[in-house]
């Protein structure tokens, strides 16, 4: 069995359909050029129980040189597209990349009120690898 079909079998994807339309996580890709018609389309999208998309819309797209797109399964918004320009180059759509750029990062907790005797607590319940590296450093400079 190939490196491909054992990822596939792994993501449960077990018939071409599925492949040809994977999600992986909250993202939808789909091939365009490896369909002909609006009802090769609605087929795909139809087996999938992607009710939402519209298959015209997915034709029309092929039609204008798009080879791949990538949808947001909870908006329905095409995040990522390739086009036949160049193929191998993904496109971040400027709805995601303005998402992106104002999506909160996360932050380090800081902890003030580091003790020894709160960091071997921590020791004794969890072990030494639990540690943070400030964790560490305040045991070496308090010790």
């Amino acid at each position: 069995m190939s490196n491909k079909l054992k990822f596939l079998k792994i993501l449960g994807i077990s018939n071409k359909t599925n492949y040809l339309c994977n999600m992986f996580s909250n993202v939808i890709s789909i091939h365009l050029r490896r369909f002909k018609t609006i009802d090769d389309f609605q087929k795909v999208l139809d087996d999938n129980e992607l009710f939402k998309i519209d298959a015209e819309s997915c034709y029309n797209l092929m039609l204008d040189g798009y080879t791949k797109i990538f949808i947001d399964k909870n908006s329905l918004k095409i995040i990522g597209y390739c086009h036949s320009v160049d193929k191998k180059l993904i496109q971040i759509s400027e709805d995601f990349v303005l998402y992106l750029r104002d999506m909160n990062s996360i932050t380090q907790n800081k902890k003030t009120n580091l003790t020894i005797d709160s960091i071997l607590d921590k020791i004794n319940q969890y072990g030494i690898d639990s540690l943070t590296h400030n964790e560490k450093e305040f045991l070496k400079n308090n010790s």
